[in-house]
C-alpha cells in the first residue's frame, strides 16, 4: 500500500509524468517487486530505461504512447459519445451478463467524481507540480515527490468501502426509469456486478498481465476488508471502451451479435456526424466498376475538393492492452486496406467520372479539384498516421506510407475525435479548408499532435489567425522541423503558467 500511495500521488502531482509512472507500476507489480522493494527514484530511473521511449524500438515506443491514452478525451464528453456508441446494445448485455456498458460508465463517472470531490474538499484539487524549464521537463525520468502530507490526503482520495460505493451507486441511479422497476436486492446485485468486474485483488500472485489497469482500475488490498483502491483514477471513463469491448468477449452469442452491428452502427454514426459540416454532398455507399465491382464507403463532395470515406469498425480495443504489438500491427493493417479501397474509388472518379461527379455536385470540371480519402476508424486511438514520416517511424507505421505518395491526401480520423470537430459550432462550416490544409504538406507535416482534435485548435487557434506563425510553420515543413503542440481548447492544463503555442513547441 506504501508503494501504491507514493506512485499514485506522485501519479497525480506530476501531471506530465503520468505515463511514466503507471509504467513502473506496472513494471513492478508484474516483477512481484511492489511488495518488496521500496520505490523511489531510482527504482522509476530504472523502469524508463528498460522500458521507456526508444526511437529504435517502435513498439516499444507506442506501448508507452498507450499509457497517455487516459488523459486524451474529456472525461464528460466522451461519457456522452460512449452512450451513443454502445445504447444499442446496453440491453442484450444486460439481460445477458447483468448489466450494460451504459451502468459500467455510470459507476466509473460517479467514482471518479467521488475522487475529485474528495480532493477538492482536502484543497488538493488544483496542486500540482510545475516544470520550471523546458530542460527540467525534457528529462524524462525525473518527478517531484509530494509531501508526506499531500500523500496521506490523497490516500484518503482513492480508497473506499464497497459497500460506499454501492450505496452511492444506488443513490445515483434511484431516479432512472429501470432502476425504478428493480428491487433493492436486485439494485444491489447490479452495482456488486459492476464493482467486481473492475476489481482484482492487489496480492503477489503472478496473474497480472501488461497494464493491468486498464482491465481492473480498482484493487482490492490484501488484508484490508471491503477496501477499494483507486490508484489512477484518470483512466476511469476515458479508457471504458476497452472494457466495453471485454465484456462482449464474455458471451460468444454476444459477441457474435455485436460483430454483426457494429459496421452498420459505426457507419450510421460517421455518416450522421459529417452531416453536420457544410458540404455539396454526402453519398453513403457509393458502388462502382472499373471493371470490377467496388465499392466506398461513402463520398463527401465540397466545393473545391471531393473525398472517399473509408470507415473500420473493427474493435481493435480487443487487442489492448494484453496484445499491444497486435493492436499495432492490426491498426496498419486496417489503416492500409482503407487506403487501398479509397485510392481505387479516387482513381474511378478522377478517371472515368466526370458526368458522375456533375450529377453529384452540380459542377463543371470537379476532377480538376482537389481529392482524397478520409479514413475513420471506431473508437479513439492517438495519432497514427500524422503525415510526418519521421515522426510515424517511431511508432512502426512508416509502412503506410508505401502505399501513398507525397501527392496524396490521406486522413485519417477515429470516431471519437469526428464526433467532437462536429460539435465544434464556430468552425464546422470549414471543414473542407482544414481538410486541405491537413493533408497539403505531403510526408513532411511539421506539426505534431496526439489527436486530431489538437491539429484542428492548432489550424483554427493559430496557424490560420496569425500570418507570422503561418510562415514559421511552412517554413519548418521546408527545413524538416517536428512542432510538437498541445492545445488549449481540448486540453485542461491548469498546472502550466502557460498553455499557448509558444510554450507547446
Amino acid at each position: 500500500m506504501e508503494n501504491l500511495v507514493v506512485l499514485s500521488s506522485a501519479t497525480r502531482y506530476n501531471t506530465e509524468r503520468r505515463a511514466l509512472l503507471r509504467g513502473t507500476f506496472d513494471h513492478y507489480l508484474r516483477k512481484g517487486e511492489l511488495f518488496s522493494t521500496e520505490i523511489s527514484q531510482d527504482e522509476i530511473s530504472e523502469y524508463w530505461a528498460q522500458e521507456g521511449i526508444d526511437p529504435d524500438d517502435p513498439e516499444r515506443t507506442f506501448r508507452h504512447l498507450v499509457l497517455t491514452l487516459p488523459e486524451d478525451p474529456d472525461p464528460q464528453h466522451y461519457q456522452l459519445y460512449l452512450g451513443v456508441r454502445y445504447s444499442p446494445a446496453s440491453e442484450d448485455l444486460r439481460e445477458k451478463l447483468g448489466f450494460s456498458a451504459i451502468d459500467l460508465v455510470s459507476l466509473e463517472a460517479m467514482i471518479y467524481n467521488l475522487v475529485s470531490e474528495r480532493a477538492e474538499s482536502l484543497g488538493i484539487e488544483s496542486d500540482f507540480h510545475t516544470f520550471n524549464s523546458k530542460s527540467e521537463y525534457g528529462e524524462f525520468d525525473q518527478i517531484r515527490q509530494p509531501t508526506e502530507i499531500y500523500q496521506n490526503k490523497w490516500s484518503v482520495c482513492i480508497e473506499f468501502q464497497k459497500s460506499e460505493l454501492i450505496d452511492e451507486f444506488l443513490a445515483e441511479i434511484s431516479d432512472q426509469q429501470l432502476a425504478q422497476t428493480m428491487s433493492l436486492e436486485q439494485k444491489i446485485t447490479l452495482s456488486e456486478s459492476i464493482i467486481s468486474f473492475l476489481s482484482t485483488p492487489l496480492d503477489q500472485s503472478e496473474k497480472y498481465g501488461p497494464y493491468q489497469f486498464f482491465l481492473t482500475p480498482l484493487f482490492e488490498p490484501t488484508g484490508r476488508k471491503d477496501s477499494i483502491v483507486v490508484p489512477f483514477p484518470g483512466l476511469l471513463v476515458t479508457t471504458a471502451q476497452i472494457r466495453i469491448e471485454r465484456l462482449f468477449q464474455r458471451n460468444q452469442e454476444l459477441k457474435i451479435e455485436e460483430d454483426s452491428r457494429k459496421g452498420e452502427l459505426v457507419e450510421e454514426l460517421v455518416i450522421e456526424a459529417l452531416n453536420e459540416f457544410k458540404n455539396r454532398n454526402l453519398i453513403r455507399s457509393f458502388h462502382f466498376t472499373d471493371p470490377h465491382p467496388r465499392e466506398t464507403d461513402g463520398l463527401l463532395l465540397f466545393e473545391k475538393s471531393y473525398w472517399s470515406i473509408e470507415i473500420k469498425s473493427h474493435p481493435i480495443f480487443r487487442k489492448i492492452p494484453e496484445d499491444l504489438d497486435t493492436a499495432l500491427a492490426r491498426s496498419a493493417e486496417k489503416t492500409k486496406e482503407a487506403i487501398d479501397q479509397g485510392t481505387k474509388a479516387i482513381e474511378y472518379l478522377t478517371d472515368e467520372g466526370e458526368e458522375i461527379l456533375y450529377h453529384l455536385t452540380g459542377q463543371k470540371s470537379v476532377q480538376e479539384n482537389e481529392h482524397g480519402i478520409i479514413v475513420i476508424l471506431d473508437g479513439l486511438l492517438p495519432t497514427l498516421f500524422s503525415q510526418n514520416k519521421q515522426a510515424d517511424e517511431l511508432f512502426g507505421l512508416s509502412e503506410l506510407y508505401g502505399q501513398v505518395t507525397e501527392d496524396s491526401r490521406v486522413y485519417f480520423i477515429t470516431l471519437f475525435d469526428l464526433f467532437e470537430l462536429s460539435n465544434q459550432i464556430q468552425e464546422v462550416d470549414r471543414f473542407e479548408e482544414f481538410l486541405i490544409w491537413r493533408t497539403d504538406y505531403g510526408f513532411d507535416m511539421p506539426v505534431f499532435a496526439f489527436n486530431e482534435r489538437d491539429y484542428w485548435a492548432m489550424y483554427f487557434d493559430n496557424y490560420s489567425t496569425d500570418n507570422e506563425l503561418q510562415e514559421a510553420v511552412d517554413n519548418a515543413a521546408e527545413d524538416g522541423i517536428l512542432i510538437p503542440y498541445i492545445s488549449s481548447r481540448f486540453n485542461d492544463k491548469p498546472h502550466l503558467p502557460n498553455d499557448g503555442f509558444d510554450d507547446s513547441i
